[in-house]
């Protein structure tokens, strides 16, 4: 009873929050809309199962809204070692049913700590 508990505490405790940069960073490979555009910049780790429920809340949110009023880009975390088969798996191919969503790959974080992702 006790292993339980703690698995269901540990699975229904949030991970820690930040706090968006105030201004794109300089050096991000990724570049916000040109045309003036809210962009969305999602950073996801392939098997997380936070990442795929974060998949399927914008899927419902680009439906919503119409996947044309914004730039999104949906950034995969590449952890050392991971080849590009082992990002492009179940999720890569879930968002890239999404329409107007531009996937990529992110070898290491390096992107995502320039936007203070964690």
């Amino acid at each position: 009873m006790a292993g339980l508990k703690t698995l269901g505490d540990y699975a229904n405790t949030p991970g820690p929050s930040v706090r968006a940069p105030a201004s794109w960073p300089s050096r991000a490979a990724l570049a916000p809309d040109r045309d003036g555009k809210p962009t969305l910049v999602l950073f996801l780790h392939p098997k997380c199962p936070c990442s795929a429920a974060s998949v399927g809340e914008l899927d419902e949110l680009l439906a919503r809204i119409g996947g044309a009023r914004a730039t999104v880009h949906a950034v995969f975390v590449q952890p050392k070692g991971w080849s590009d088969a082992e990002v492009r798996g179940r999720l890569w191919k879930q968002v890239g049913a999404i329409p107007g969503v531009q996937r990529t790959i992110d070898p290491e974080g390096r992107e995502a700590r320039r936007f203070g992702a964690l």
